[in-house]
């Protein structure tokens, strides 16, 4: 089933060419992430779901001009019961998985943006 899903190929060797340049989790410099206006480097959150299981990464900017690099990361797979829920179970899931796994790293921050793929979460919630 993977090796005929191109997208998948595709992030695979995307995933590869990454870790053959030197990919690494940095520490997040909480100085930097705590006065971010002025450092322009604030912890940021990345959660996402799947059929098969939830991640999070904390990311950092090591200068305000380079792309942010992983920090934190943590990902769990589900089980067959959650394999049935829906998608926006799902999605809710992977951002509680963030705030109770992830809460301790960013705790007194002043600010973290968090970033998620379901485009129709706010809509879903809260209209």
């Amino acid at each position: 089933e993977f090796a005929s899903d191109v997208t998948a190929l595709k992030a695979f060797q995307l995933l590869k060419k990454s870790l053959q340049n030197n990919a690494s989790i940095k520490f997040l410099d909480f100085n930097a992430a705590s006065n971010w206006k002025a450092t322009g480097r604030p912890a940021m959150v990345y959660v996402d779901a799947s059929k098969y299981g939830k991640s999070f990464v904390i990311c950092q900017k090591p200068s305000p001009s380079l792309p942010p690099k992983i920090c934190v990361y943590k990902a769990k797979s589900y089980g067959v019961t959650e394999q049935h829920w829906s998608t926006l179970e799902r999605e809710l899931d992977g951002l509680l998985y963030s705030l109770d796994e992830g809460s301790r790293y960013i705790e007194g921050l002043p600010g973290v943006p968090l970033f998620f793929d379901h485009k129709n979460f706010f809509e879903q919630i809260f209209l």
